[in-house]
């Protein structure tokens, strides 16, 4: 009764009153995985896809794990498809993100090649921590990117480390 009084009182726009059922729904059960999806539903903003680094809080985090741990097959996998859905959608914001800044990064890059003076004064290790750079960037890029694209993308940057190697190479000689 408590959880259907705090959805309620959520759709109602009152978040400390939701946020009391709710904390007395796992009072008297903290078992009860519906009341434990509906705390994480209220700290996510119902699995809102926005711009998150982290993508669950310690208290969100134990939340997710306690409405996996107590919910039975049915509640596991529509929580599970949900999840998924959020934390896919999440991760892919960082990455563009990323993605942003590499695109930047190699654009910038390439107008100071366009400039002769530049490229008669560039030194080693400009080169070198271009790459890093570049490097840097692809690593967090992994990081968020999905699995089923994990291998496509490390094949990318692959290509492009062993490419910027013999472009680093020819510039300097």
């Amino acid at each position: 009764k408590y959880v259907e009084r705090a959805k309620e009182a959520r759709k109602q726009g009152n978040a400390a009153e939701a946020q009391e059922y709710i904390n007395k729904a796992l009072q008297i059960d903290n078992t009860n995985p519906e009341a434990w999806w509906a705390k994480l539903g209220m700290l996510t903003s119902d699995f809102n896809i926005e711009y998150k680094e982290q993508l669950y809080t310690p208290e969100e985090l134990e939340c997710k794990n306690l409405a996996l741990r107590y919910a039975d097959d049915i509640q596991a996998e529509t929580y599970s498809s949900v999840l998924e859905e959020y934390e896919r959608g999440t991760n892919e914001l960082v990455a563009a993100k990323y993605w942003n800044e590499l695109d930047e990064a190699y654009e910038k890059e390439i107008r100071g090649f366009a400039d002769r003076d530049y490229v008669s004064a560039i030194k080693p290790k400009q080169l070198e921590g271009a790459v890093e750079s570049y490097r840097k960037t692809s690593e967090k890029i992994l990081r968020f990117t999905n699995d089923d694209k994990k291998e496509e993308v490390q094949n990318l940057f692959s290509s492009l480390f062993r490419y910027r190697d013999v472009f680093n190479q020819l510039i300097m000689k």
